[in-house]
């Protein structure tokens, strides 16, 4: 999981009058501070990684796959299964980096299109505004689940046109006059009972056509989708024991300064988590040798 901090450098102050004489300089937007935390589902807890450390006038994404690469040569034995970010993740480059390179699942918040709305762009590229693969005839394929051995997930349509007459995307003729309706269910091949589950579509790195910006391995949207995409507020955690630690607003004069700022504030939140492991350990132990269990 990654997530920007920013951090607020403090600028020395100008002239040597005895009036500003040890007053705090003017605060700065200054620096962006790129972190990766490993969520560890066992202890409920996450372990925050120090990232690349730029000036906050760059763009966040151009920072992941720096900052990937740099994590697996210092952690060369870290698996890395799921990547969870936010919508400026979403560009071609990281997703395409997260499936090749660290093949990984890519739960990363869909980036909008003004044509995701459409329901003539969604029929005629085969999929809807959240990346969901239609039929020709406008029904959602429902999610068959992931194989991870072939990186790919499964979309079947389940024969919904003969359990509802309303497609879920309708085309209006009225709105779109050049456009020229498809044939109807009826004549889909699909339909016969002897395919029980019907048209299936395969998304891999891309969706039917070559999308990659709405490709993803989960269904977005689904309770697994939203279970996963919750532990992003794990990101927020770490930002908030960057102000704990009073390094939101550097200490410390230069972007090396404030760089050291943030690794200590996390290399300190990693502590605190083994001592609590310890002590809750501890207290689980003393507490059965007491009960006798």
């Amino acid at each position: 999981m990654l997530q920007p901090a920013y951090l607020f450098p403090q600028c020395p102050t100008s002239g040597s009058t005895a009036g500003n004489t040890g007053q705090r300089g003017t605060h700065h937007f200054g620096y962006k501070s790129k972190g990766f935390n490993i969520i560890d589902d066992r202890t409920f807890t996450y372990w925050p990684l120090c990232g690349p450390f730029v000036p906050a006038n760059r763009n966040d994404h151009l920072q992941s796959i720096p900052g990937f690469q740099d994590l697996q040569r210092r952690f060369p034995h870290l698996n890395i299964g799921e990547v969870i970010g936010d919508a400026g993740e979403g560009v071609e480059e990281v997703l395409r980096f997260i499936y090749h390179d660290l093949k990984a699942l890519r739960t990363i918040a869909p980036r909008r299109d003004t044509e995701d709305d459409k329901p003539l762009t969604c029929l005629q590229r085969g999929y809807d505004a959240q990346g969901n693969p239609l039929c020709l005839h406008g029904y959602r394929l429902s999610f068959n689940g992931h194989d991870y051995q072939r990186r790919d997930s499964k979309w079947v349509c389940r024969q919904r046109c003969r359990h509802r007459c309303q497609p879920d995307i309708t085309l209006d003729l009225a709105a779109s006059p050049d456009a020229q309706p498809a044939s109807t269910a009826h004549d889909c091949p699909f339909r016969k009972l002897e395919h029980s589950l019907g048209y299936l579509v395969r998304v891999n790195l891309t969706l039917p056509g070559g999308n990659i910006r709405l490709a993803r391995d989960l269904k977005i949207g689904s309770p697994t989708w939203d279970l996963r995409m919750g532990r992003l507020s794990y990101a927020e955690s770490r930002n908030a024991c960057q102000a704990r630690r009073g390094v939101k607003r550097s200490p410390w004069f230069g972007r090396a300064n404030s760089a050291k700022a943030s690794i200590l504030a996390d290399i300190l939140t990693n502590i605190l988590n083994v001592a609590r492991f310890v002590r809750e350990a501890t207290q689980a132990a003393a507490h059965s040798v007491s009960t006798g269990t």
